[in-house]
């Protein structure tokens, strides 16, 4: 990922659940030893400090001026299995929040993403960012009521200044799904499968005004390795 120079990943469940909070410090240092931040901005410390960055801001330098894109990484809360061992059979978890998972010790917890995420889009908008990417690692809607973690759909809702969600969690292939916020805007929901089998590209046209750029057209696919 360094080679292809990523800008940032977003933790998912399983970075929690295939480590223990010693691994897991272990490899959020080796992405940033390869320049590429690991981002979630709904997990926290127990001292409710953010356990890695929130977000970035991407400048990319056009003939028209600079361009800065705010990058916000977002992780379903439900980070454990939905069922563990108890010596004889497999029984459903008593809890799949990430402050009762074994291996953390309390040190780590996670907050609801939609409510995070409109704590953190103003402040990259002040921070100026002139579009926003949220990469999410959660699915569009919940399956079952007792798995509400799924809440794409509701971040679409609930969140204002979002352009485009890059999806992951559910291993479905999402071209493009376009949804209306609640300012009457247009996000699109994209998403690349699973395994590596393919990528999510997505496209935006800019232009540029005077208080910055406005979005003029957006477009997605998903394009397979296969």
């Amino acid at each position: 990922m360094g080679k292809l120079k990523y800008d940032a990943a977003i933790l998912g469940n399983h970075e929690f659940v295939s480590n223990n909070k010693s691994r897991l410090d272990t490899l959020i240092n080796d992405f940033k030893d390869n320049n590429m931040e690991i981002l979630s901005a709904n997990t926290y410390k127990s001292n409710h400090e953010n356990y890695t960055k929130p977000y970035i801001i991407k400048n990319i330098s056009t003939k028209y001026g600079d361009l800065k894109i705010g990058i916000l990484g977002l992780t379903i809360k439900e980070v454990g299995e939905s069922k563990e061992w108890d010596g004889e059979k497999l029984i459903p978890t008593k809890s799949r929040e990430l402050k009762d998972q074994d291996g953390y010790n309390g040190e780590l917890y996670m907050n609801d993403l939609v409510e995070d995420a409109k704590k953190w889009v103003p402040k990259i908008k002040k921070d100026g960012a002139d579009i926003i990417i949220s990469v999410v690692h959660s699915g569009e809607e919940p399956k079952k009521p007792k798995n509400p973690g799924n809440k794409i759909k509701e971040l679409v809702r609930e969140a204002s200044d979002i352009d485009v969600i890059f999806a992951g969690h559910t291993h479905k292939t999402i071209d493009e799904n376009k949804y209306t916020n609640k300012d009457g805007k247009e996000v699109i929901v994209t998403q690349g499968g699973k395994h590596s089998e393919a990528i999510a590209h997505s496209k935006l046209q800019l232009e540029k005004v005077k208080n910055g750029w406005k979005v003029i057209e957006k477009s997605s696919e998903v394009i397979s390795f296969k």
